[in-house]
């Protein structure tokens, strides 16, 4: 209730005011009568105290919260189940993120803490959420080659599919050479011809490692060996330059070609090199339709066979002039 006293003192300043105003102890915490300048005054510090206490309160609320979740992803990471137990248990935010995006999901997969993963699982941890460079907890497991925690994802309907920063988890697996993954990640359904952002496929990354078993599973999955990567290189053209003559042989069985424009390359890179192994790959098949174009190319012969032979790579001269008859 507002009264007007004409000619009392404010019991703040002590000024004689005729409008002057009485306000209760517990609006002001001060009693007796206050004029409109010390009432408003009294009202902002007490509001400012207010909004101090209130963000003292989230602050403490959030370092709470960082400190559980920051201990939720050292114990996985670290491997400790019975923390990770301990602390969703008293409440810890189970898709809580660290500053770089990392979940205990996350970090439990790359390291192959499966005990973990499927305890984060089972809390409720999302399966697809995405970290660091977008990557997720079933392209972490993938490229490290923890197979069994790569089934628990996919059983709990983890994203096979997902591209993130060095590409799909196929292209993972198949880069670091995890044939198992590479297995199960196939079965699941992934897509055996997905490219990473510079165009690699998993066949690809897979002939530049030389890993062939995993080069002949994803060819039996329908992997294209024409297609083009980053270079423009096919997985077949790669091979064909690694002296590779299984995996070549392979992928020729499934159509591999090299193309017409990159012909001249691989014979004068192979010729130059004296690497007599790839120069017979080019016309070793009859399937491959280069041997029959280099046949009839005598001006890329010719070229070939004088590479070869200023290199003192005489078995290749000898095989090049062979084709000339």
């Amino acid at each position: 209730m507002i009264l007007r006293l004409f000619g009392n003192k404010c019991s703040v300043c002590g000024k004689r005011a005729r409008d002057t105003i009485w306000v209760s102890a517990s609006e002001d915490a001060k009693a007796g009568l206050v004029c409109k300048a010390c009432r408003a005054r009294l009202r902002a510090e007490s509001e400012t105290k207010a909004r101090l206490r209130a963000e003292s309160e989230t602050k403490a609320r959030l370092r709470a919260e960082s400190e559980a979740k920051d201990k939720l992803v050292s114990a996985a990471i670290m491997g400790d189940a019975a923390a990770v137990r301990a602390l969703l248990e008293a409440g810890a935010d189970v898709n809580a993120k660290k500053s770089d995006g990392e979940t205990a999901l996350i970090v439990a997969a790359w390291r192959g803490h499966l005990e973990i993963v499927r305890a984060l699982l089972e809390a409720g941890a999302e399966v697809d959420a995405k970290g660091f460079l977008g990557r997720t907890a079933i392209v972490e497991a993938s490229e490290m080659g923890h197979v069994d925690v790569v089934r628990t994802l996919l059983s709990a309907g983890a994203d096979v599919g997902v591209n993130a920063a060095g590409g799909t988890p196929l292209i993972c697996a198949s880069l670091h050479q995890h044939l198992d993954v590479v297995r199960a990640l196939l079965e699941a359904g992934a897509d055996v011809n997905a490219k990473r952002s510079d165009g690699e496929t998993a066949l690809i990354v897979a002939a530049w490692r030389g890993h062939l078993e995993i080069v002949r599973a994803l060819l039996e999955a329908g992997a294209d060996p024409n297609a083009e990567g980053a270079t423009e290189d096919t997985a077949f053209e790669i091979a064909l330059e690694n002296s590779d003559l299984d995996m070549v042989d392979a992928m020729v069985t499934v159509g591999a070609r090299i193309k017409a424009t990159r012909v001249r390359h691989h014979l004068i890179f192979a010729s130059s090199q004296g690497d007599v192994q790839a120069v017979q790959a080019i016309f070793s098949n009859s399937r491959n339709e280069i041997g029959v174009l280099l046949r009839w190319d005598r001006h890329q012969l010719v070229r070939a066979i004088d590479i070869a032979r200023n290199g003192g790579f005489t078995a290749i001269v000898s095989f090049l002039e062979s084709k000339l008859s």
